[in-house]
Parts: C-alpha cells; sequence; structure tokens
C-alpha cells in the first residue's frame, strides 16, 4: 500500500486538505502561465504558434496562406 493510499484512507480531511493544495498550487501555475502569454507580443505568439504547428504537422506554417492551417484545425 502507497503512502498516499494509506493517507487516503486514515485521514480523509489530511487527504482533502492535500488535493486542494495541489489544485491551488496548479491553477496557480496556469495563471502564470498565461500572464506570461498574454504579455508576449503579436509576433513572439505568431513565432510560437507556427513552431508547434511544425511540430504537429511536420511543415511550415505559411501566414500568406492559412487555409491548410485551418482545415487542419477543424
Amino acid at each position: 500500500m502507497s503512502i498516499k493510499s494509506k493517507i487516503k484512507s486514515e485521514c480523509p480531511l489530511l487527504y482533502q486538505l492535500y488535493k486542494i493544495l495541489t489544485d491551488i498550487k496548479d491553477a496557480q501555475k496556469i495563471k502564470s502561465a498565461e500572464n506570461k502569454f498574454y504579455s508576449l507580443a503579436d509576433w513572439q505568439i505568431r513565432q510560437l504558434d507556427s513552431e508547434l504547428y511544425f511540430k504537429a504537422q511536420g511543415k511550415v506554417l505559411d501566414w500568406n496562406h492559412l487555409l491548410t492551417y485551418t482545415e487542419k484545425m477543424q
């Protein structure tokens, strides 16, 4: 039996506190990532989007012809 499951079965209130604290920590990480993203300039967001598209599709994103991009996103 793992420590986590033992705490969950023997001390449910302690486990609930653990879950609440991890949820708060996750929410703080998400908020930090959102703030970092929204502080970027438009060209930086386009560059990140192009890099993600290249990793997923294996080809360079052409911002002048977005038809293939929107077809892949649907």
